[in-house]
């Protein structure tokens, strides 16, 4: 008889174990879904479609195209391009030329804000016309370019990346060129740089209540996770310890972050998220795919990843970076 309740206590805890499999399988939790190019998804106009930004409203999803233009005969032929499409992939159209190094939505969503490889930031209709410049373009400066805005909550700041130089302090007479992240007003005022002297500071993120910022650093011999506030104060140390840890970005309730961790021999690259204080580090994936940007879904159940998928078929033969989208609930 106890041989028999035994039997059955364990059946009952396999079923339940197969059910919850079951469960996590059926939506999709840890799978990423190409939704912008390959694997006979409309668009794939790429050949690499990277940076994705959710719309406020979670119905459409903005991104940078790097397509080859054969009209292009002096230097390289590849131009970024910033196009828009539904979440699930279709209905994508082009809204902008050449030059994009990023883009982001406005607090209401019928506008993109975008920077350029010329050194500009700039705010436009999802047509493409009616650019407002925050920061103008500065044509033939070397290093001038700009990357990654992104409005505060608020929707009175704009932060990004800039590259900045430095003296170098080993080699008195030259310089040395470090990403650094600053904010400017939307009105192209107060431009601010909330990084230290000589850090490598990239990819800025807002919190949700505009409080703080998540950012990638390289300090300490690692690239690791770190939070400071919106006005460059109280920088902490979240991630850090061996790796590279890269793309913060913040849930929609604040509650957690999401990014990417590259092993120490730079062989895998997974998506991990965590608290938003560090603490309950979660990894989500573990596939062939290295992902890159992310981007968290207004209604938090989504991840808009850009990545390239490097298993063997596909290595050789395309290795172009596609968006996918990663279920979180």
């Amino acid at each position: 008889m106890v041989m028999k309740l035994r039997g059955l206590r364990w059946g009952l805890i396999l079923v339940m174990v197969i059910l919850v499999l079951g469960m996590a399988c059926s939506r999709g939790y840890g799978r990423l879904f190409n939704i912008s190019g390959g694997d006979g998804v409309e668009g794939g106009e790429g050949p690499y479609d990277v940076l994705p930004a959710w719309s406020p409203d979670g119905s459409r999803i903005a991104f940078i195209s790097i397509v080859m233009d054969t009209s292009i005969h002096i230097g390289s032929p590849y131009v970024s391009r910033i196009y828009v499409m539904d979440a699930d992939g279709r209905n994508r159209f082009q809204v902008a030329g050449d030059g994009a190094t990023g883009v982001s939505w406005s607090l209401s969503g019928d506008e993109l804000v975008f920077s350029t490889d010329q050194g500009g930031i700039g705010v436009m209709g999802l047509e493409g016309k009616n650019v407002r410049w925050v920061i103008p373009n500065q044509p033939g400066v070397l290093g001038a370019a700009l990357f990654r805005p992104s409005y505060s909550p608020d929707g009175t700041k704009i932060v990004f990346m800039k590259f900045v130089q430095f003296e170098d302090l080993d080699n008195p007479g030259s310089t040395m060129g470090y990403f650094q992240v600053v904010v400017v007003g939307v009105d192209g005022t107060d431009v601010t740089r909330l990084s230290g002297d000589r850090v490598e500071d990239m990819k800025p993120t807002w919190s949700p209540d505009g409080t703080k910022i998540a950012f990638t650093s390289y300090r300490g011999g690692y690239w690791g996770i770190y939070v400071m506030d919106a006005d460059g104060n109280n920088v902490v140390r979240l991630m850090g310890d061996g790796g590279a840890e890269s793309y913060p970005v913040w849930s929609p309730d604040g509650r957690r972050i999401a990014f990417t961790f590259t092993d120490d021999q730079g062989v895998s690259t997974e998506i991990y998220v965590m608290n938003s204080d560090g603490s309950d580090v979660v990894r989500l994936t573990n596939n062939s795919i290295e992902e890159r940007s992310l981007s968290w879904s207004p209604d938090g159940t989504k991840l808009a990843v850009s990545g390239r998928d490097l298993s063997g078929d596909r290595l050789d033969s395309s290795g172009d970076d596609s968006i996918y989208l990663l279920n979180m609930v």
